[in-house]
């Protein structure tokens, strides 16, 4: 398998040519984007077998899915924002049921929303039934993932995993927006494409830096490109990434299904433009399209999948408009430029 972690990546600015190799932007080849650490998951539950019974699943070595973590537990909302407030940088993710007694698992999320060092971290909820205003409020609070009690281990497992990376990712892309090419903003027109994971996530830093929150932008650019290559260009249904997710083997099989000769030349191509007013981004893959409509806002029938609410997010939350065209093999996001001051 030959693995295009260097390739470049061409593209005009105006009447500028530029060449980017993305080790110049600090990213690593994408198998080699591992976790530095066991990550720290804190588990929060009134009932001491619902905890004893992730802690047995979390720490099975013999399962296939097996990622060393470390554990901490609270039995209600109020111990577990004392031991978030208390050691903030220490937790990777927080898995806690919703009704709880003292303080709600949504109690808990909004408060952790409103402190900056607590935000980021991403919350699992554990629920036996949630009602669509639990879940209207739980995703207007930051809460994306849930877990059906009784739990499954292999679901279990391939959430977490899809969390923790979800969220790793999206941090690298924000360190990385402190520290490199702020001149997008003069940039008028622009055109590139990509088409491997790691090109995707230094064509989104770069992009991001056009529009006036970039951290916003570049979470949505990620999702919209992942889409359009991983489903577009390389044809993985959504049935086929739950259950390679479940397996753990969906960086495998990107990677090889990008070396089949029938995808070799398939790229996600990106145009973007700018006005006075506004931003205006097209993003077009070789895929037959899909029935997006769906997919636009958070659907309580997918809460519990591993994956499935990346356009959603995009959607709600990174731009002012988004809009799938035609068949749904390209898609157009628009963002207001900001008033300069007379």
């Amino acid at each position: 398998m030959q693995l295009l972690t260097n390739s470049p990546c061409h593209f005009q600015a105006d009447s500028i040519h530029l060449l980017l190799t993305y080790h110049s932007f600090g990213f690593k080849p994408y198998q080699e984007i591992t976790l530095m650490h066991s990550p720290t998951l804190l588990l929060v539950d009134d009932a001491p077998l619902t905890l004893l019974l992730l802690h047995e699943f979390l720490t099975d070595t013999n399962h296939t899915c097996y990622r060393p973590y470390q554990l901490l537990t609270a039995k209600d909302g109020f111990e577990a924002l004392e031991l978030l407030e208390k050691t903030p940088e220490k937790f990777d993710a927080v898995l806690m049921d919703i009704m709880m007694p003292h303080m709600s698992g949504l109690e808990l999320l909004t408060r952790m929303r409103t402190q900056p060092i607590l935000c980021d971290i991403p919350v699992i909820f554990l629920t036996a039934k949630i009602s669509r205003a639990d879940f209207t409020e739980g995703i207007k609070a930051g809460a994306y993932y849930y877990l059906s009690k009784p739990v499954d281990q292999n679901h279990l497992l391939a959430i977490l995993r899809t969390a923790i990376d979800n969220i790793q990712i999206r941090n690298e892309l924000k360190s990385q927006l402190k520290t490199t090419f702020h001149g997008m903003a003069l940039v008028r027109s622009l055109r590139l494409e990509c088409r491997t994971p790691i090109d995707i996530r230094a064509t989104a830093m770069l992009l991001a830096h056009a529009f006036p929150n970039p951290e916003q932008a570049g979470i949505g650019i990620l999702e919209l490109l992942f889409n359009a290559v991983e489903h577009g260009n390389l044809g993985l249904t959504y049935a086929d990434k739950t259950r390679l997710h479940e397996q753990n083997r969906w960086e495998e099989e990107v990677l090889q299904r990008l070396d089949l000769p029938e995808n070799i030349h398939k790229y996600a191509q990106i145009e973007l433009e700018r006005t006075d007013t506004e931003i205006r981004m097209v993003i077009t893959d070789h895929g037959n399209g899909f029935d997006w409509k769906s997919y636009l806002t958070f659907d309580p029938k997918r809460i519990t999948h591993t994956h499935g609410r990346g356009i959603a997010i995009a959607n709600s939350t990174c731009f002012d408009h988004l809009e799938y065209l035609g068949c749904g093999n390209r898609v157009m996001v628009i963002t207001k430029c900001q008033e300069q001051p007379p």
